[in-house]
């Protein structure tokens, strides 16, 4: 009978083998790319709505298109007003700054104040009351409204002052019992 080799074979130590490498690159890329990849599929489901913020600029006598007045000669103002709402319960949600200007007359009494603004506050229905002076008989007015803020807005009207009529009366009267002598009278009326 053989004997047993009393001294046991020292085991060898693991080696790794290319197939054993590549899996195991395999498996360490596949562990790592898997979270990566895992965020661009993900998909997910949400109800919900977006709006801007909203933005009225608005004016009784002025108009988007553009409003035509014929006033008579002896209007010498004009008074309008700039909104920042389109109904009691639609106004905008920003503060809204405005300019006007004007082809002619005065937006300070006495002075050649052609351009103003101011800004109409948000949060609920605001209007600024302006008043353009000076106007002259037999001219014409362009007022131009500007309202911006991220959103614009243009309000335009036309102004026509009548020309001041002159109407000339005379009365001849000749019965002052003589030929060379006649009672002329004459006056005027202005509209």
């Amino acid at each position: 009978m053989k004997q047993k080799n009393a001294q046991a074979k020292p085991k060898k130590a693991f080696q790794m083998t290319p197939v054993t490498y590549g899996v195991f690159v395999l498996l360490l890329v596949t562990l790592v790319a898997i979270p990566v990849v895992a965020k661009y599929i993900h998909e997910r489901n949400e109800a919900g709505s977006v709006t801007a913020d909203q933005f009225y600029f608005t004016s009784e006598q002025l108009k988007k298109e553009g409003a035509v007045y014929n006033l008579n000669a002896a209007t010498e103002t004009f008074t309008f007003t700039l909104n920042n709402f389109k109904t009691a319960l639609q106004y905008s949600d920003m503060e809204l700054s405005y300019t006007v200007t004007t082809t002619g007359g005065s937006f300070e009494n006495g002075s050649a104040v052609t351009t103003t603004g101011g800004t109409l506050t948000p949060g609920a229905a605001n209007s600024a009351t302006l008043t353009l002076y000076g106007l002259q008989p037999g001219t014409s007015y362009t007022l131009t409204a500007v309202g911006k803020n991220g959103f614009s807005e243009t309000l335009t009207a036309t102004l026509h002052v009548a020309a001041a009529e002159t109407r000339a009366y005379k009365h001849l009267d000749a019965s002052l019992g003589h030929p060379q002598y006649v009672d002329l009278t004459v006056w005027t009326e202005f509209l």
